[in-house]
């Protein structure tokens, strides 16, 4: 019996016009009513999250850059996994040094830091989000004494190559990607799949009574995870080859006809 479902936002709730469906909400608003919650659980940072729940209009825990912030149901902070300042600023160098086409953000809370306003990479991520990014360094904001996750940008190539030095440069961070273009650095126990089993024990529900939803590399630890877990058809190749079951796409309501298929 599903007592919790998590789900990643974009290319998984949310369309390729990032808009949710009506009949999705609805649904996910009935579950809200039976006691099960629906947890979103993204790489997005914590600003980017709240606003997709008040969309939804429902109450519930979230997970947010990939599962280094996990907040309750009435928003306060229950796990923060930060990586330091110093580690931040050395990873933030080296990828800049490695490949200066690629866009490296770097977040904290609800801080999101950029080399350049005008980079195409963060103003469409701009534009995804619905937030804007602040031109700066970690080191000139004293207040925010961790950081969450470093985000690069660049085109698969240029990913797939920094992939491969950073993690021989910092094996203790954890990297993931978001997608082909998005490689995501946090602590290195910051994942998805480790969120989910954090929240799980603070609710008091067992791995076998969760069902998830994803689309993305950062997000096959938590399908995998799952008692019932879903790629969706929009995933890459390599995502679904690794996983038991596959929800139709984000542009046909993929999660909605899972869930009444399942019996909600």
């Amino acid at each position: 019996m599903c007592k919790i479902i998590f789900s990643d936002i974009d290319g998984t709730l949310l369309d390729s016009n990032q808009k949710i469906s009506f009949d999705t909400k609805k649904k996910i608003q009935e579950l809200a009513k039976k006691g099960i919650p629906f947890v979103l659980a993204s790489s997005r940072l914590e600003s980017g999250v709240f606003p997709v729940m008040e969309e939804l209009g429902i109450k519930a825990p979230a997970i947010s850059y990939s599962g280094a912030l996990v907040h309750d149901a009435d928003r306060k902070v229950i796990q923060s996994l930060e990586m330091s300042v110093q580690t931040a600023e050395d990873i933030h160098a080296f990828v800049i040094k490695t490949d200066k086409s690629i866009c490296c953000c770097t977040y904290s809370h609800d801080l999101w830091l950029t080399d350049n306003k005008n980079n195409s990479w963060l103003i469409n991520e701009e534009k995804i989000t619905g937030l804007s990014a602040t031109e700066g360094k970690i080191s000139d904001f004293e207040e925010y004494t961790g950081v969450h996750k470093l985000l690069c940008m660049g085109n698969k190539d240029s990913i797939d190559t920094l992939g491969i030095k950073l993690r021989r440069k910092f094996p203790n961070v954890y990297i993931c990607r978001s997608k082909d273009t998005y490689l995501e650095i946090n602590h290195p126990m910051a994942s998805k799949a480790n969120a989910m089993r954090f929240l799980c024990d603070y609710m008091g529900i067992s791995l076998s009574q969760t069902v998830a939803f994803g689309d993305g590399e950062v997000d096959l630890e938590m399908i995998q995870l799952a008692g019932m877990g879903f790629a969706m058809q929009n995933a890459p190749d390599k995502v679904k080859k690794r996983v038991k079951h596959i929800a139709k796409s984000n542009d046909d309501e993929g999660i909605l006809t899972t869930l009444i298929t399942m019996g909600f």
